[in-house]
C-alpha cells in the first residue's frame, strides 16, 4: 500500500500534536495524514479519494511485515481498514515491533481500545507492552495470541459504560490460564487524562496504577 504524498497534512499534524503525539512518535511509528481531497492508493492499486482528513496507521504482522493500513478521520469518527493481502487478513490490534518484544520479554500486555489510548500509555510508561485494539469486540484470534504469551493482561478501556461493559467480556473472553486486570482511570480514557493533567501528573497516575497491578 502506498500513500500519494509522504508529507504530513499541517491540519493533521497539529491534531495528532494536540493529542499527545510527538514528532518523534509520528516518525518512528510511519504515521502518515492526508487532507481532504488527497488521494492514497488501497491494496487493489486503486486511487481511493476522501472528503475528510485522515491519520494512517502502518499495522504489521507478528512477522513485522505490514499487513494494511488503519485509518481515522480527525474530524468525525469514521474508521477503515485496507490490507495488503485480503479481507481476511484483517488486524485486530496495533502495536509496534517494540510492543511485540515487551510482550515477549515481559509477558505483561497492555489493552487499550484504541490508538490514541495507546500512545498516551506509551509516553506515558515507555517500557511497556501496549497494544490497541482496533475491532470493537475482542475477537477470539486477539484472545487466543494474549493467552499465548502473555501471563497478564491489563485493560485499559474507557471508563464510561459502554467502556466497562466492553472491559467485562473482554475479560471473559481473554481469561483462561492467565490473569485479566482492570486498569481504574480518574479520567474517561488515557488519552484524555493525558490532555487534561499533562504529562508528569499522567504518567505518575497511569505508573502507580500499573505498579499495584504488575507486582
Amino acid at each position: 500500500m502506498v500513500v500519494s504524498s509522504l508529507d504530513l497534512d499541517p491540519v493533521g499534524l497539529a491534531y495528532l500534536l494536540r493529542r499527545g503525539y510527538t514528532r518523534d512518535i509520528i516518525r518512528n511509528e510511519g504515521i502518515q495524514t492526508i487532507g481532504p481531497g488527497q488521494h492514497f492508493i488501497d491494496e487493489l492499486s486503486s486511487p481511493l479519494s476522501t472528503q475528510v482528513g485522515l491519520l494512517l496507521f502502518t499495522c504489521k504482522s507478528m512477522s513485522g511485515e505490514i499487513a494494511g493500513i488503519h485509518t481515522a478521520s480527525w474530524e468525525k469518527k469514521e474508521y477503515r481498514y485496507f490490507p495488503t493481502v485480503s479481507k481476511a487478513h484483517l488486524p485486530i490490534m496495533y502495536a509496534s515491533e517494540e510492543d511485540y518484544n515487551l510482550m515477549y520479554s515481559s509477558q505483561i500486555v497492555v489493552l487499550t481500545e484504541g490508538v490514541f489510548d495507546r500512545v498516551a500509555i506509551k509516553r506515558c510508561v515507555p517500557g511497556v507492552a501496549v497494544f490497541a485494539r482496533l475491532s470493537k469486540g475482542t475477537s477470539g484470534y486477539l484472545s487466543i495470541l494474549l493467552r499465548r504469551y502473555a501471563k497478564r493482561v491489563i485493560l485499559a478501556f474507557d471508563q464510561d459504560a459502554a467502556g466497562k461493559i466492553g472491559t467485562d467480556k473482554a475479560e471473559t473472553r481473554i481469561a483462561g490460564g492467565i490473569e485479566v486486570c482492570r486498569l481504574d482511570l480518574p479520567a474517561k480514557d488515557p488519552a484524555h487524562l493525558l490532555e487534561t493533567k499533562g504529562l508528569n501528573v499522567a504518567s505518575r497516575l497511569i505508573n502507580s496504577r500499573l505498579d499495584s497491578l504488575t507486582l
